[in-house]
């Protein structure tokens, strides 16, 4: 498991990234809706907002721009992967992206204490909403639910066990 970035606004949300050679986690400063419904096998959208920072650099050392191009990059193969869904049992799925490419599978946890929890999921689709990039930008990942983090702590485990 990569280490968290040091220090995050309360608000905060951490997201774990895999760009095709190494896993890392970034942060997002906070959701602009409602925490999505967590069912297995079933879509949420995920609306992440990355603001400035203002002050010393206490956080992740990446600026917004930087942390909001982490996630931006996974949506470049959004919705390619297979997702089979077993009567009784987790989903599996497979990912159909080019070698080297980011990885759909994505973890979401929220940085502050909440029932919620995180969770692994696959990217569906992705959009963006910049209007003023200077002091926020805003992206929305529709992720598909594959587990909950309580169940899986790692993505290694994730993909040992439910891939195929």
């Amino acid at each position: 498991m990569p280490d968290l970035p040091r220090s995050v606004p309360q608000t905060a949300w951490y997201v774990y990234l895999h760009d095709g050679e190494q896993e890392y986690v970034t942060y997002a400063n906070g959701l602009t809706e409602d925490i999505p419904p967590r069912t297995v096998s079933e879509g949420g959208s995920w609306e992440f907002h990355f603001t400035r920072d203002g002050g010393p650099r206490s956080y992740d050392p990446l600026e917004h721009t930087d942390r909001y191009q982490r996630v931006q990059e996974v949506g470049k193969w959004a919705g390619r992967y297979i997702l089979k869904e077993p009567i009784e049992d987790e989903p599996r799925y497979r990912e159909r992206v080019p070698h080297g490419g980011s990885s759909l599978l994505v973890g979401v946890r929220p940085a502050y204490q909440t029932p919620a929890g995180g969770i692994w999921g696959l990217v569906d689709s992705y959009d963006e909403t910049n209007s003023l990039p200077e002091t926020g930008l805003t992206v929305t990942l529709e992720l598909t639910m594959l587990a909950s983090m309580d169940d899986y702590a790692d993505r290694d485990d994730v993909v040992a066990e439910l891939s195929f």
